[in-house]
């Protein structure tokens, strides 16, 4: 017959499986995030590398199409790196869901673990006192016996 604590491994292991799981999820939500910064990031530097071009070539003069279309590509980067910051506030919010899911299940394997410890302690105890008992017993059967 399994004893209680036998019987919560099972749990125990699921909790175990979806901890990790969690754990995964938020790994790969991270990295999407952390991906996605670097994006933003990159943006910004060719933003800035543009307009450095931009301003040297405009001192040195340059047609009014020219102008037009260093303008209109500043705008398109522009526009790039406004949807890229909002894209990442999406993923800082799937990552601090992610996180809160995994803390969810982390807390709730510790739980279970916890649990299995208090009841291998009570096993242990009570097997202990069975024990002391079985010997307190044999010494008594032997007194009664050496009186006889």
């Amino acid at each position: 017959m399994k004893s209680s604590s036998q019987r919560i491994e099972p749990v125990k292991k699921v909790a175990e499986q979806r901890e990790k799981k969690a754990a995964d999820t938020l790994s790969r939500a991270q990295n999407v995030y952390g991906e996605a910064q670097s994006k933003l990031h990159e943006l910004v530097q060719y933003r800035s590398d543009y307009m450095s071009e931009f301003q040297f070539r405009a001192q040195r003069g340059m047609s009014g199409s020219q102008l037009q279309h260093y303008k209109s590509f500043l705008l398109q980067l522009d526009k790039a790196i406004e949807t890229q910051k909002q894209q990442i506030e999406l993923l800082q919010g799937e990552v601090n869901k992610q996180r809160s899911q995994w803390q969810s299940r982390s807390q709730r394997t510790q739980a279970v673990s916890k649990y299995q410890q208090r009841v291998q302690k009570k096993e242990q105890l009570n097997k202990d006192k069975a024990e002391n008992r079985q010997i307190e017993d044999d010494i008594n059967n032997l007194r009664h016996s050496k009186q006889s």
